[in-house]
């Protein structure tokens, strides 16, 4: 059972994209039923594979918020922050259906 449901862990997924970036993740985040979905535009020289940057969108129940190119490292800690505040404020708090 998902964090939905109260019980159970958070999910967390990844989707890399090279166009319509939030609204493939979007899709992926419902038909994969997660929490969160964290997305990036493969197709940027800036972000992504084989450079220390990334530039991401995570896209919750409640939208999608753009994270501008950091580090890496930086992407993880926002990431992480994100999941934090779920876990904290409960499902309820945090604007998720109950299934």
């Amino acid at each position: 059972r998902r964090l939905v449901s109260g019980e159970g862990p958070l999910l967390v997924g990844f989707a890399a994209e090279t166009e319509g970036v939030v609204a493939r993740a979007t899709a992926k985040r419902e038909q994969k039923h997660a929490d969160l979905v964290v997305a990036n535009d493969v197709s940027r020289e800036d972000a992504g594979f084989e450079v220390n940057t990334n530039a991401v969108t995570i896209i919750g129940r409640n939208g999608a918020e753009t994270l501008p190119v950091l580090s890496k490292a930086r992407v993880a800690a926002e990431i992480l922050d994100r999941v934090e505040k779920l876990l904290v404020s409960g499902p309820a708090k945090a604007g998720h259906d109950h299934e």
